[in-house]
């Protein structure tokens, strides 16, 4: 039996409307980024940034112009309704890109989290490169399909483009905590630390898993509905969402976590959190005094050697600077 309008194209105007709100929030989000990072010598995370920002523009304008095509320009013709326009594609592969960039983003932080381990690295990838694949190939069926009617025939690509998406995005997530617990030292403050940055890995990948994983299944379930756009449409945006939060939280003060004392410093990357990783946004020693207080053990320590801070088994007890 046919959908009633309600489940389609009723779902793809909430799918628009939550899309505009999250547009919203990601554009605000990479305005942050720019103004306090914008003396950042890290050019490659700023046009990534820009990159995103675009093709979720791209996304967010062919959307708009798909919605008005068939609620206004073909209002109460229901036979012009079931074609899919070139602007219902154009945004679908703007989605796919964007989350394609994402996970090679977060590919590269596992890269260096982890002191270069192929094996983890190379298995983000192969999904990612998997999901993007998919994507195209799926974008490329429905636009010679040409129509909704038809579309529950590329469900085969659709379920592998969405399960790579998911297991992209879940293998992230549980690297990025695998890495992070990894680092502990056993001392209070840097251990705190640490758990609040397994909170951020944990809170970056909920959502955008949680949005393949339902696109993979309200498309399975019900795949004459455009329920399954709701989360698929929107999830672009967290894409853009999730890699600026993370960028912009290397700009959170330490004061208040820990009793760390370090001179010229106010903030660090994520990557920087791992002792002995010098390359790229890693860890760096930039001056030669570090002292670290504890008030538990009331235990200093004090190296005038960049090498001795090279050794610490404390990663926090090294002065980071991003770069």
């Amino acid at each position: 039996m046919p959908e009633s309008f309600t489940n389609t194209f009723g779902m793809m105007l909430i799918a628009f409307s939550v899309d505009l709100i999250l547009y919203g929030v990601g554009l605000l989000l990479v305005f942050q980024y720019y103004r306090a990072f914008y003396s950042d010598p890290m050019w490659p995370l700023k046009i990534m940034v820009a990159a995103m920002i675009i093709l979720m523009t791209t996304q967010v304008g062919s959307f708009f112009a798909w919605v008005y095509w068939d609620l206004i320009v073909n209002f109460g013709n229901i036979a012009k309704l079931d074609i899919m326009v070139r602007t219902a594609l154009v945004q679908l592969l703007a989605i796919y890109i964007t989350a394609f960039v994402s996970q090679c983003f977060y590919a590269s932080r596992v890269w260096r989290l982890s002191h270069g381990n192929v094996w983890m690295t190379g298995f983000i990838m192969t999904l990612a490169l998997l999901q993007i694949s998919a994507g195209i190939a799926q974008t490329t069926l429905s636009g010679q399909i040409g129509v909704f009617s038809l579309l529950f025939t590329t469900k085969t690509v659709t379920t592998i483009q969405s399960g790579a998406t998911a297991a992209c995005d879940l293998s992230i997530t549980v690297l990025l905590c695998w890495v992070l617990h990894g680092s502990r030292t056993g001392v209070r403050s840097t251990d705190a630390l640490l758990d609040k940055l397994i909170t951020y890995a944990i809170n970056r990948g909920a959502l955008t898993t949680l949005a393949a994983f339902l696109n993979m299944l309200l498309f399975v379930l019900r795949p004459e509905a455009f329920i399954f756009m709701v989360p698929l449409l929107c999830s672009g945006q967290l894409y853009v969402i999730s890699v600026v939060t993370t960028l912009n939280c290397r700009g959170v003060k330490l004061e208040n976590s820990s009793h760390l004392h370090s001179l010229g410093v106010d903030s660090l990357p994520m990557s920087s959190y791992i002792p002995g990783n010098k390359s790229g946004t890693g860890v760096h020693v930039t001056k030669s005094i570090v002292t670290w207080t504890e008030d538990e053990d009331q235990t200093k320590m004090r190296s005038r050697d960049p090498s001795v801070a090279k050794s610490s088994p404390a990663p926090l007890g090294e002065i980071l600077r991003i770069e």
